[in-house]
Order: structure tokens, then sequence, then C-alpha cells
């Protein structure tokens, strides 16, 4: 008689738990990760499809949302603009889907805006602080916010004091002559202006 195997949770690419539309450039999974019930948010840039959107999010998953205990996945399309003008991602439904999922078991609500996407990623952050779109303040201490190379200038403090943390990330190389990422000087000024703000670390 063969020992029992143990199986492990199917990831997002898995045909088993198909990726769901809920609103223009926002799509959803439900991994099942039997891990934990934590959320992950990811707001590609300017340009990115919907395909690579979920590309992205799968990567991560894999690298290491899976073990981190998250079980609800979220791949967000980049914007039309770089500004994101015309305001065309319905964040409005994302949120819709998000409130229900969080409970007592829910430990953190991961939020990641690259690049142009960080304007998106502001939009769903005002809607949910500023503009009372979680009444009952579920997300409130439990939203981690990675801004990657990202927009600082559309947080507010306000948005801040409702996050469990804030990060402002850019990169540095080396290679061909090395340089700074385009907005290292805006994700420095977000360190400064809201570092001491962050609650809590992930």
């Amino acid at each position: 008689m063969r020992p029992a195997t143990r199986r492990s949770s199917p990831s997002p690419t898995s045909t088993a738990w198909p990726w769901n539309v809920i609103g223009t450039g926002v799509n959803f999974k439900d991994s099942q990760n039997p891990r934990g019930s934590n959320v992950f948010i990811a707001y590609a840039g300017y340009g990115v499809t919907d395909a690579e959107a979920k590309i992205w999010l799968t990567a991560l998953y894999k690298a290491t949302l899976r073990e981190r205990g998250v079980r609800y996945v979220y791949a967000v399309r980049g914007p039309a603009s770089v500004e994101y003008t015309q305001r065309e991602i319905q964040n409005t439904h994302l949120i819709a889907k998000l409130l229900p999922q969080i409970s007592a078991a829910t430990h953190f609500v991961a939020v990641a805006g690259h690049s142009s996407g960080g304007w998106v990623a502001c939009e769903l952050l005002q809607q949910l602080y500023d503009q009372g779109m979680d009444p009952a303040g579920k997300t409130t201490g439990r939203t981690v916010y990675y801004d990657l190379d990202g927009v600082e200038s559309c947080l507010d403090a306000n948005i801040v004091q409702h996050l469990r943390r804030v990060y402002f990330i850019s990169a540095h190389t080396t290679v061909g002559g090395g340089g700074y990422s385009l907005n290292t000087p805006g994700m420095m000024m977000g360190g400064m202006i809201y570092g001491s703000e962050s609650v809590q670390a992930l």
C-alpha cells in the first residue's frame, strides 16, 4: 500500500481556480490557499495588459505570497495613461468584492502599486479612507502599501494613518554606468514625510 502523499494547494495559474473579471481592469482569484486568508492586490504600471498583470501576480504568488498565507489575489492592469487621467479602472468593484472577504483570520491586505499603477492604487486608498467606502474599518490597520517606484504625492496623512505600514521603494543599479530608477526622488520624499507614521511591520 502506497503511503499517502501530501497535496499542496494549487497556484493561481491552476485551471481549477479560474480568474474572474469583477470590473474593468480588475481580475480576481481565490487560490484556496489553506495557509491563510490574507489578500494581495497588484496594480501594474502604465500600458500593462490584464494578461501581463496576472503573470506578474502569479510569479509573486509562487515566490512568496503562498507561504505568507495569501489566499485572495487581485491582478489589476496598468492605466491607459501615465497619470491615470481616464480613471477607467473599476476600483469600486474591487472594494465591493474585497470587504466581505476580510475577517478575523485576515492578518493583512497587501497593496502593491508599480510605477503609474501607483495612481490607481492611490485611488483605491482614497476611496477606502478619504471617501468612506470602508465604513466598518475592516481594512484599517490591516493594509500594507508598497509604493514601487510609483507616486507618493497622491497619498495624504489621513490615508497613511489608516495603514498598517507604507513602504516607498526605488532601485539603484551599477550596471551600464549605474543610476537610480525614475521615481527615486518621490520615493525618498515619501519616506521622509510618512516614515515616522508607520505603525507596524508586516
